[in-house]
């Protein structure tokens, strides 16, 4: 089985990674990988280059964005320091119909702190053709994992599994930071109880 990374920013996810699309795909490329998956902060108007150095490299482009949700309590939303996100990658046409909806709404009515955010509720209406990851630590589960509420942390995989079905995946990630792993091991142990 091949590795393919899922959750790939760009230098067009400001302040998130540094990479140019050539220099992506390049690295991609020499490491034998045939996939990769773009996911940069609620947009896709980079896709023509990605499409250009995917083919270019030979590697496969996988179409995603990382959307950033809002709270539903106004309240919270200004106490957090950053939005909790998702992860969506597009799986066939109504998927990448359904992100570009998704992120029109987000840039025409959801900016926060100047970032397009979308309300979860709008998963429930274009979810399909999606594929959702939970965004590691960056998510809903992740954050309540660390924060020790494994209820909490239940009950957001229980929402997104009921949204996305088979099409739902907790998500796993090693950048050698602190929580590592207490957040992998609770994360697999959460991916035990819900199948």
């Amino acid at each position: 089985m091949d590795f393919v990374h899922l959750h790939v920013h760009t230098h067009y996810s400001m302040q998130s990674s540094p990479i140019f699309p050539d220099q992506l795909f390049s690295a991609a490329s020499s490491l034998g990988m045939k996939s990769i998956a773009v996911t940069d902060y609620c947009a896709m108007f980079n896709m023509p280059e990605l499409f250009n150095e995917a083919r270019t490299s030979g590697v496969k482009l996988i179409i995603g964005s990382e959307l950033l949700l809002l709270e539903s309590d106004a309240h919270q939303q200004s106490k957090t320091p950053a939005s909790p996100s998702v992860v969506l990658l597009v799986m066939n046409e109504t998927g990448y119909r359904n992100l570009s909806i998704l992120l029109s709404r987000a840039a025409k009515d959801g900016f926060v702190s100047g970032m397009p955010h979308i309300e979860s509720g709008m998963l429930e209406r274009y979810h399909d053709g999606l594929l959702c990851l939970s965004a590691y630590n960056s998510g809903r589960i992740g954050r309540e994992l660390l924060a020790g509420s494994k209820k909490d942390a239940e009950r957001f995989t229980a929402y997104y599994q009921e949204i996305f079905g088979d099409n739902f995946y907790l998500e796993l990630q090693r950048h050698n930071t602190p929580f590592d792993e207490k957040l992998n091991r609770e994360t697999l142990e959460l991916a035990d109880r819900f199948g």
